[in-house]
């Protein structure tokens, strides 16, 4: 009896709390999904930056024939690592499904970089970060103006300045390598 009767409690609190399409009644629930498209769509965008941008710092750690671009290369790794775990964190509390690769875009920015070595890996991965850090700076910046979910907000902004740290860091490397090429060029 006690089984039957919680059951039918079930099955009541159920019905008064859905309505028959599945979707919520409330309506700051629909709010909520409303909201989140844009939202959802700058995660799963910036999840697939944060690994492309993980992987080039993986491999410009090993591949950079300046030893500066190999520290950079492991702060990259390390910092688009933990950020990508912010961003899933981030996902998870929104239900946001995001990809478990790369979106075919960046798989084939970091095969054509991986062809590459020495001087010549050098000079491009120098231009395609500092190209990358401009982009998600941008992308940052759109997230904050547009987005009202106040803990992407602040994800964002937060993110947004370390990315211009890692700008300014990149253009200084790249400025210092162009500098020392110019001293040793022949007159």
């Amino acid at each position: 009896m006690n089984r039957l009767f919680a059951g039918r409690a079930v099955l009541w609190a159920l019905f008064f709390l859905c309505d028959c399409t599945g979707r919520h009644n409330d309506p700051a629930a629909s709010d909520v999904a409303a909201l989140s498209r844009p939202a959802g769509d700058f995660i799963v965008k910036v999840a697939e930056e944060h690994m492309a941008s993980a992987e080039l710092g993986r491999y410009a750690s090993g591949q950079a024939s300046d030893w500066r671009l190999r520290t950079y290369g492991w702060h990259m790794l390390a910092f688009h690592r933990a950020a990508l775990q912010r961003v899933r964190f981030i996902a998870t509390a929104r239900d946001i499904r995001l990809n478990d690769t790369m979106g075919e875009g960046y798989r084939r920015l970091v095969d054509s970089l991986k062809q590459k070595a020495g001087n010549p890996f050098d000079s491009t991965f120098m231009s395609v970060m500092a190209e990358r850090e401009k982009m998600m700076i941008g992308d940052y910046d759109r997230a904050i103006q547009k987005i009202p979910d106040p803990q992407i907000k602040a994800f964002a902004a937060a993110e947004r300045d370390s990315l211009l740290q890692h700008l300014v860091r990149i253009t200084a490397i790249r400025d210092s390598i162009n500098v020392k090429k110019k001293r040793w060029a022949a007159p």
